[in-house]
């Protein structure tokens, strides 16, 4: 059976933005996915355009904007880390950043589009 974008996209249960713009998501459920395959499946799909100053210390990340919010998950392709699974019915958004554990805590995200 083949699914339409419009199908897939209603099952998603975590959705991932960049500014307002939903850019990309998925189904997860039962400890299935581990940090490391978000990041070897979002690099498939994406690609960043890093900051010129210190772009080797940038790293793709999310963080969530939803209840429990202010968590960042650094996309690691060595992070075997389980990806938070929502809660029952609820879908957790996350807003795409680039991560330097370089900078302040006010300096720590740079909101970049997706290209």
């Amino acid at each position: 059976m083949v699914y339409t974008h419009l199908q897939r996209t209603q099952s998603w249960n975590v959705e991932v933005f960049t500014y307002t713009l939903r850019t990309w998501g998925f189904l997860h459920r039962d400890n299935s996915l581990r940090i490391s395959q978000v990041a070897y499946d979002f690099d498939l799909c994406f690609s960043t355009n890093k900051p010129d100053d210190g772009a080797v210390s940038w790293r793709p990340a999310f963080f969530r904007e939803t209840t429990p919010a202010n968590v960042l998950i650094v996309l690691d392709r060595q992070d075997d880390s389980v990806f938070p699974i929502p809660d029952a019915g609820s879908i957790d958004s996350y807003e795409f950043v680039l991560h330097s554990s370089y900078k302040s805590l006010y300096d720590v995200f740079v909101w970049v589009p997706i290209s």
